[in-house]
């Protein structure tokens, strides 16, 4: 994970990254609220630990994320994938899963229209 952060030039943890991930790491049991401003990082705040957490071995979805639109699931996807490239953790978007196939992470909406 630490490489995939430098590959993104991410050197430093936002507020909300520092003060989340050492709590829902030692905690992973535990249900958070956190909050934070737009563009500061909240996204990583729980993607890492949770990117952290996926067994690849496992080959089942271990990680649901919803978000409220479309747009946003898309963002999350995108960041999730640019921080599991080349390693076996899988992700999709909700919409999008077959029967055959489910990914250790799904991103999706509570209601697909």
């Amino acid at each position: 994970m630490i490489e995939k952060l430098e590959d993104l030039n991410m050197a430093k943890p936002s507020i909300i990254q520092a003060a989340s991930i050492p709590k829902i790491l030692e905690s992973p049991q535990t249900n958070f609220l956190f909050q934070a401003m737009n563009g500061s990082g909240k996204t990583l705040s729980f993607a890492i630990p949770a990117i952290m957490r996926i067994d690849p071995n496992i080959d089942a979805c271990q990680v649901l994320i919803v978000a409220h639109t479309r747009e946003l699931i898309r963002q999350v996807q995108a960041v999730i994938d640019r921080l599991t490239r080349g390693t076996n953790v899988t992700s999709q978007i909700g919409e999008t899963i077959s029967p055959a196939k489910l990914a250790h992470i799904v991103v999706t909406t509570p209601v697909w229209i």
